[in-house]
């Protein structure tokens, strides 16, 4: 066949060639445009499940193809790929992520074989190793809903369906980290407690059940709840700011967390870095800086080692040389070890339309439920509609039930199967049907089945019809009782903490904070050698003197250097109270760095103060004591210790007790009880002085100077109960050289 080229043709294949011309066209630009989009949308999790495509496809692939039955983790892989047609190496790493508790808590997907640990993140190869659906994640997407309701979307080559999202049983967007980076877009959101979302979500069903969409749930009041909880133990540095943030309505201020360690007398043992971080870069490049020359690693570090143990959360164990200070080593390993970090969430999500957009908690919670009850009052449809049909089938047989032989009849003399269904149809007034149903029954169905079990098989099946039909007035009330299920089932305990320090031990060069009494035992079992001294906070408001007399902004560390005060009140409400060596007072507005050796005393401004010769006197600080602007000589006193009253107007209204003891008498201590009404205390007027006060009637622990002990093997003292030690007296002497105080259970002391 011939074709006319005509001179227009050939101008607009000249003018198509030349260099100027347009690099292409419309629709290659409009195709490539959506092709990228598509890309970066496949990046971002969906704001119904919080999962990737590629975390979905896995998921539902295995479970068509397997169920929940292992098998070999590269046929999971290629069972995967029908739906991702990407490399084997990324979903089997997808796989191995929520298979591991480290990464995903609890986990997703049950993995037989070598997963690899925290320390070192290093699987086996998908030949060798199992997965399968992990029970949980059964319960979360597949049990108690028709699989053929949820919305399905073509695969990439058209040969198959795979859902566009799950709809999970509690709002696992809420539950799974977002932690996605693509063409400088990203999808961060933390994660949280399982048994948490799971709460969150039982009270956020039953509220909108009561009161509908109309009525704000009021998420602020799930602040506690809705703290991040990262899968590997991390402590939360700023977790009072993120809770009176998020009691606003605010979930976007930056994470503050911290790893985990232990340091011991001669060894430092890190148990986790903040999220994200590799752990086992951290060994690497304390091994490089063992073997480079003259490096404080290679002069002091005796070995380095990676243990794992049997949950693969692995440690990594540094051993000192012999008289290292362990603290020296903690701030040289925390020069390039990243033991701090930061979480900055930015929650973006794909949503139902197809965007990507920034959602909330809230938002994420009303996306869910929406979708969740649409997909169960569907399931609830499709299975009142089998059940209605099942009842049409039975009520057919109860019609022809004693005619068996007609019935059949029929059917053999029928000149094919439309003709029966016909003919049964016109005899016994059947449906369609019923009537195809009839036909295709068995001779010995047709006349084996007795009336009365039909009858009772179709009284069972309207009874069950009835009480479907009712229970889609109580949906939301199911979802609430399937996620306290879920959480009862398979909740899992917080990982991540807000610390809540009540005191430190102080050890060689530095601090170690303790958040129970229990901890000062094992330090004392880790540190076994030298002095240790032991303080108990007042109060929740910390602050940090730190070596050098300055304040320091970092005392929500475990490991700390310094001098850290605990009171009642906010640091600036406070006031300083400088008592020197030569008897001299002066008081300054706020906090003055200085430590305890020094006479620095921190004190709201009405107070109470101990003279030297064991008087108590009530104190207005302001107006008691010589206020300076800095920390001076001041004026000449007779005041030996302060300590703070129990309200703003100066009364004592919470019982303190105090223990003195004295150089020139070592060995004897007076336990005494301070009241509002107590006006002296036993203050032995010769030698240095040692008082220590608390307001803890449980687990007072404390330590003295040296010089005020003598041949005494005890470091550490500890009163049980000081009422109990007491016996109802104001006061109780105490010889710790006697075996009778050695031997006490009211007293003990501790090497």
């Amino acid at each position: 066949m011939s074709v006319d080229i005509t001179e227009q043709d050939v101008a607009e294949i000249i003018d198509a060639s030349r260099e100027d011309a347009a690099p292409g066209s419309v629709i290659i630009k409009n195709n490539l445009r959506e092709y990228a989009i598509s890309i970066l949308e496949s990046m971002f999790p969906h704001c119904r499940d919080g999962l990737k495509c590629v975390h979905r496809r896995l998921i539902y692939a295995m479970y068509q193809g397997f169920g929940s039955k292992p098998t070999k983790s590269s046929r999971a892989v290629s069972e995967a790929r029908i739906y991702h047609n990407h490399g084997d190496s990324g979903i089997y790493d997808t796989g191995v992520g929520l298979a591991v508790q480290f990464r995903t808590y609890p986990p997703l997907i049950t993995f037989g074989g070598e997963c690899g640990s925290y320390a070192s993140p290093y699987a086996a190869a998908s030949r060798y190793t199992d997965m399968s659906v992990s029970e949980v994640a059964e319960d979360l997407f597949f049990n108690g809903i028709a699989q053929n309701v949820l919305e399905k979307k073509p695969s990439f080559d058209f040969t198959g369906f795979e859902p566009i999202s799950f709809v999970p049983a509690i709002p696992t967007a809420l539950w799974l980290i977002g932690d996605v980076i693509g063409y400088g877009y990203a999808a961060l959101d933390p994660p949280r407690n399982f048994t948490d979302v799971c709460h969150v979500a039982a009270d956020y069903c039953e509220w909108v059940g009561k009161y509908g969409m109309t009525r704000p749930f009021p998420i602020h009041k799930y602040a506690e709840k809705l703290l991040p909880d990262f899968p590997i133990k991390n402590v939360l540095l700023n977790g009072q700011e993120l809770l009176a943030a998020y009691r606003q309505g605010d979930f976007t201020p930056k994470i503050e967390m911290e790893g985990t360690a232990t340091l011991t007398q001669d060894q430092i043992i890190i148990h986790t870095l903040p999220h994200n971080v590799p752990f086992h870069k951290l060994e690497e490049r304390i091994q490089d800086e063992m073997v480079r020359k003259g490096s404080w690693m290679s002069q002091n570090v005796h070995s380095v080692a990676d243990v794992s143990n049997v949950n693969n959360t692995g440690t990594l164990q540094i051993t000192l040389k012999r008289n290292v200070d362990v603290f020296d080593g903690w701030r040289e390993i925390r020069k390039f070890a990243q033991f701090r970090g930061a979480f900055t969430p930015n929650p973006n999500y794909l949503t139902l339309r197809r965007k990507i957009a920034q959602m909330s908690p809230l938002a994420l919670l009303n996306e869910w439920y929406t979708a969740r009850l649409e997909l169960l009052m569907s399931s609830k449809r499709h299975q009142l509609s089998d059940m209605y049909a099942s009842l049409r089938i039975i009520e057919a047989e109860l019609i022809v039930n004693g005619h068996s032989e007609e019935v059949i009849a029929i059917i053999k003399t029928s000149a094919d199967p439309a003709a029966a269904v016909e003919r049964l149809k016109e005899r016994f007034i059947l449906t369609g049907f019923q009537a195809s149903a009839i036909a295709k029954k068995t001779f010995v169905s047709l006349t084996s089945t007795e009336m009365r079990d039909l009858e009772q098989r179709a009284a069972n099946l309207r009874e069950r019809i009835s009480a479907l039909r009712n229970s889609f007035f109580n949906v939301p009330i199911e979802m609430a009782d399937t996620a306290r299920k879920m959480a009862k089932k398979h909740g899992v305990p917080r990982v991540s903490w807000m610390p809540s320090y009540i005191g430190y031990v102080s050890v060689g060069k530095g601090v170690i904070q303790i958040e129970s009494v229990d901890e000062i035992h094992d330090i004392l079992d880790n540190f076994q050698r030298g002095t240790v001294s032991v303080h108990l906070y007042d109060g929740p408001h910390l602050f940090n003197v730190t070596e050098g007399g300055k304040l320091s902004n970092q005392v929500s560390s475990k490991y700390a250097e310094g001098d850290i005060y605990g009171m009642p009140v906010s640091p600036l409400k406070m006031y300083t109270v400088n008592i020197s060596d030569e008897g001299t007072a002066c008081c300054v507005t706020g906090i003055v760095p200085g430590t305890r050796d020094q006479g620095f005393f921190y004190t709201p401004r009405y107070a109470y103060g101990i003279t030297r010769t064991g008087i108590v006197r009530q104190l207005d600080v302001t107006k008691d004591i010589v206020q300076r602007k800095s920390i001076g000589r001041g004026a000449s006193t007779d005041l030996v210790h302060i300590f703070p009253a129990g309200s703003a107007q100066g009364d004592l209204q919470t019982c303190h007790y105090v223990i003195t003891s004295s150089d020139h008498d070592p060995n004897i201590l007076y336990v005494q009880l301070v009241r509002g009404d107590t006006e002296r205390i036993i203050l032995n007027t010769v030698g240095n002085v040692n008082i220590i006060h608390t307001n803890r009637e449980k687990d007072w622990y404390f330590t003295l100077p040296q010089s005020h002990v003598n041949r005494c093997g005890a470091r550490v003292f500890h009163i049980p109960d000081v009422q109990a030690l007491l016996e109802g007296k104001g006061s109780q002497r105490i010889d710790i050289g006697q075996t009778k105080w050695k031997k006490s259970s009211t007293f003990k002391l501790l090497a």
